[in-house]
C-alpha cells in the first residue's frame, strides 16, 4: 500500500476543496497511519477512535446499529469520522463554511473509494 498515492489523492481533493482543512487516516485502535493537513494527527487519531468507540456502544445500547459515521460540530468547524475499512478510519477537518451536506458526503464517499482502490481492499 502506498502512503504517497493516497496523500497525492488527498492533496487532490484538498484542492479542490478549500474548506477541508486535513485529513487523517488512523487504526480503529487510535494509531496514526497518514495524516495530510497542519494538525495533531496522532492526537486525533487516539481521540477518532475513543469517539468512534464510544458511538458503537451508543448504537449498540439503544439497538440503532453499528454507526456508519460521527459528525461533530465545533465553534469553527467540523469533525468527520467514518470507519473505512476492518481496521482504518478516515477523519475529515472541515471550516464551518463547509457543513456536512449531500455534496462533501459524496466527496468524502469519492476519497474512501480512492483510498481502498489503492490499497487494494
Amino acid at each position: 500500500m502506498s502512503t504517497e498515492e493516497i496523500r497525492k489523492v488527498i492533496d487532490n481533493l484538498m484542492s479542490f476543496d478549500k474548506h477541508i482543512k486535513a485529513v487523517i487516516i488512523a487504526t480503529v485502535d487510535g494509531l496514526e497511519y497518514l495524516t495530510v493537513g497542519d494538525v495533531d494527527g496522532e492526537s486525533l487519531s487516539a481521540i477518532s477512535a475513543v469517539i468512534f468507540a464510544a458511538t458503537q456502544t451508543a448504537g449498540d445500547r439503544s439497538g440503532m446499529g453499528m454507526p456508519s459515521q460521527v459528525i461533530i460540530r465545533f465553534e469553527s468547524g467540523y469533525f468527520f469520522i467514518k470507519k473505512i475499512s476492518g481496521d482504518l478510519v478516515l477523519c475529515v477537518v472541515s471550516s464551518a463554511e463547509r457543513p456536512p451536506g449531500h455534496v462533501f458526503l459524496a466527496e468524502i464517499e469519492m476519497l474512501e473509494e480512492n483510498i481502498l482502490r489503492i490499497m487494494g481492499a
